[in-house]
């Protein structure tokens, strides 16, 4: 169980003792502790409770206020085991007016999701090492460990195995502040204080607390005295990007890279790759976050790209917030193909034939009703109306009738309104050709056959989160394809992006005479934020939360990604040659008149089969005449002869 302490006594001493411990002047408090000599029988303890309260300068009370004045204790946490009962020998940490949890046997929970984290921890050992309680306080400060830790060893025989066994046991568990401080209570004033130094490797150096101006808990990880740390790079511009240089030397750059390179010096660190590094080897960031947090890799070369409701347990603080970009081709100019799509659409299909039909049958009625004439087939087409509709001259019957007249010069007026506007029409389209329906929204997306090119490990995520996306995706399995794809600006897709991978589209499309990529519209929804993702309890947290903001204030950040353009263009990754230069004036070719070729294939089509139809007919025609002389002949042949 563990109790709860807000600047009074723990449950474990009574209130009259802590009364009179708080109340009294020095000689009251000498003959009280008389007294509970007398009682309790303790006189070994006595002596040292003695000796401490005794004296002009507590070394507890003094080393706490130190320590509080170096880096404010907002909290404090005190672990010992439930037989320790000589509360007296840390009787300052009770009287320490702050926020306290005292813990006493194994419990469950973690400190920083309950209290402030600007915290000391206080673990008390007597006789030897609780190795239980030391892994309970390493499971209460899970995700704080490199927090402030100081071990007081009451009573050890054996100090190097003492030693020995906590500096295993803060290896293990990573913790990297701690003192340590060896305390006798027969012989109080015999004390000896050791600092931990986690870097390079674990060790014990000794310590004076009586020091003015020394540091209790110096900032280790400004100076990782060459620690190797273990790093991995996914080869994914413009995050990371791996090159040989002139010297047949392996080259890193990349805004990620740079940030990792620039930790490394910053902080005295060697960078180790977790594996070879080949050329060309492209892994995918979710790869190498898994392995960071599974521990094969303490600090990876590649963001984790969450939304703001992602625990950020194993990730350092924000390295960019953004939101992800959806990145389509640019609506360019239609051909001339197209622009016949346009002209020879629905709407001038149903006005040829709604005034053909309209107009056949008016004229077919005046035919019949004034003249007898019938024909069923200029009923619904009429030769002497199609052509005139369609611009093209044609003859009249000549006839008396004023409304046959009147029906002509309607067909004229429809005629030269239709072939007006076509012509004005495709002059316009062919010398200045329309662009095509920009995609701005999710409904222009599903509407068009584009498909946005996605890697297949991050395929499900999108298709649970974005729905609307879901149908115009496309997954891929290499995560080199998708990167060729985005690096020779291949149009047949497009592709989620963040910001950065965006403002290098933008600045290879400064050197183009026309966009080739444009943003969506709409986005997707919330915020979404890149963070490196770290090991359990890293060591490395604190030095990596320190450099980011110093990246994004200091500029480093866009100057890491202007060196990476400037690389990528040098070694020809990217090219900023026009890939689609605007064509001003040119010859029309045999494609261009696609729609006139098929008008006339269909055309020949239809007149052959029509040819084809009518001397079929014919020959039956002539086939049933001749069969009907025939059997005419052959009666009148067989027939008795009336007379002689």
């Amino acid at each position: 169980m563990f109790s709860l302490g807000f600047f009074q006594s723990p449950v474990t001493m009574s209130l009259p003792f802590r009364t009179v411990i708080n109340n009294l002047n020095l000689l009251s408090v000498t003959a009280t502790l008389l007294l509970i000599r007398h009682v309790l029988g303790t006189l070994a303890n006595d002596n040292f409770l003695y000796a401490v309260h005794s004296g002009n300068e507590n070394i507890f009370h003094h080393t706490l206020l130190g320590i509080d004045q170096e880096h404010a204790i907002q909290s404090l946490l005190l672990l010992k085991h439930q037989s320790f009962e000589d509360d007296g020998v840390i009787e300052d940490f009770y009287r320490f007016p702050r926020p306290k949890v005292i813990v006493t046997h194994n419990v469950t929970f973690k400190f920083f999701e309950e209290f402030n984290t600007a915290m000391l921890t206080v673990f008390v050992a007597q006789n030897q090492l609780d190795l239980e309680l030391l892994k309970n306080a390493a499971d209460i400060l899970h995700m704080r460990r490199q927090s402030r830790i100081w071990a007081i060893a009451l009573d050890i025989e054996d100090k190097e195995l003492f030693k020995k066994q906590l500096l295993e046991a803060c290896q293990n568990y990573k913790m990297t502040n701690v003192l340590l401080s060896f305390i006798h209570t027969t012989n109080p004033e015999d004390i000896l204080n050791y600092a931990l130094k986690p870097y390079s490797t674990y060790h014990w150096i000794p310590k004076s607390l009586n020091c003015n101006h020394c540091s209790y808990y110096p900032q280790h990880w400004r100076n990782f005295q060459n620690t190797s740390i273990i790093t991995y790079t996914s080869q994914n511009p413009p995050s990371v990007f791996v090159f040989m240089d002139e010297s047949e030397n392996i080259k890193i750059v990349g805004y990620v890279a740079s940030f990792v390179l620039a930790f490394a010096q910053v902080f005295n660190a060697s960078l180790e790759m977790y594996q070879p590094l080949e050329l060309q080897e492209t892994l995918a960031n979710k790869h190498l976050n898994q392995m960071a947090r599974e521990g094969k890799l303490d600090l990876p070369m590649a963001l984790t790209e969450n939304s703001q409701q992602t625990s950020m347990g194993h990730e350092s603080n924000y390295y960019d917030i953004i939101k992800p970009l959806i990145i389509v081709p640019c609506s360019g100019r239609m051909n001339i193909r197209q622009v016949y799509g346009i002209l020879l659409n629905e709407y001038f299909y149903g006005c040829v034939i709604l005034c053909s039909v309209s107009l056949s049958i008016l004229h077919s009625l005046i035919d019949y009703c004034f003249d007898g004439l019938w024909n069923r087939l200029n009923f619904l087409l009429n030769h002497r109306i199609f052509p005139g509709l369609l611009g093209y001259s044609f003859a009249t019957r000549n006839s008396p009738w004023r409304g046959l007249k009147i029906l002509y010069l309607l067909v004229f007026l429809a005629g030269l309104n239709i072939s007006i506007q076509f012509a004005s029409k495709i002059s316009t389209l062919l010398t200045d050709q329309p662009h095509n329906r920009q995609i701005l929204t999710y409904k222009d997306l599903s509407r068009s056959s584009l498909k946005i090119l996605i890697d297949q490990l991050y395929g499900e995520a999108v298709k649970r989160e974005y729905t609307l996306l879901a149908k115009s995706m496309k997954t891929t399995s290499y995560g080199s394809e998708l990167i060729e794809h985005v690096n020779t600006f291949n149009e047949t897709y497009g592709y989620l992006a963040n910001r950065m991978t965006w403002e290098i589209f933008a600045r290879r499309q400064q050197f183009y005479s026309q966009k080739i990529f444009c943003l969506m519209n709409e986005r997707f929804g919330g915020m979404h934020h890149h963070s490196i993702a770290l090991p359990d309890n890293s060591p490395l947290r604190e030095a990596v939360n320190f450099l980011i903001p110093l990246t994004r204030e200091t500029g480093l950040l866009q100057a890491w990604l202007d060196r990476t353009f400037l690389d990528l263009v040098k070694l020809k990754r990217i090219s900023l040659r026009d890939h689609k230069p605007v064509e001003i004036q040119r010859v029309l070719s045999v494609k261009d008149l696609y729609c006139v070729w098929m008008l006339v294939i269909l055309g020949l089509t239809l007149a052959t089969v029509a040819f084809a139809g009518e001397l079929l007919w014919a020959w039956r025609l002539s086939r049933i005449e001749w069969s009907c002389e025939q059997k005419s002949y052959t009666t009148a042949s067989t027939s008795p002869e009336i007379f002689p």
